[in-house]
């Protein structure tokens, strides 16, 4: 009885490693995943600024893309809290 109970419970041990090596790696994939999204995000918004500022002045292109961001910011803000509550 004693030797089933302790193969029963390294058997569980090993599971449970497996289990937690899988959610480590995915945890790794998502947090990676994520600072590619935001590096692109930052290099979508850099390249938006540029095109803006073909258009009109560099402090009035950064002043509008300011302001936009905080719109989208605010926006993105409200939307989180929606969701929460």
């Amino acid at each position: 009885m004693m030797v089933a109970t302790a193969d029963l419970v390294e058997a569980e041990g090993r599971a449970l490693r497996r289990g937690m090596l899988h959610v480590a790696i995915a945890v790794l994939l998502v947090v990676v995943a994520a600072m590619l999204a935001l590096l692109g995000f930052g290099f979508l918004l850099y390249g938006l600024f540029w095109l803006l500022a073909t258009k009109m002045s560099v402090p009035a292109a950064a002043a509008v893309f300011g302001a936009v961001s905080l719109i989208l910011a605010g926006a993105f803000s409200w939307i989180a809290r929606r969701m929460i509550a």
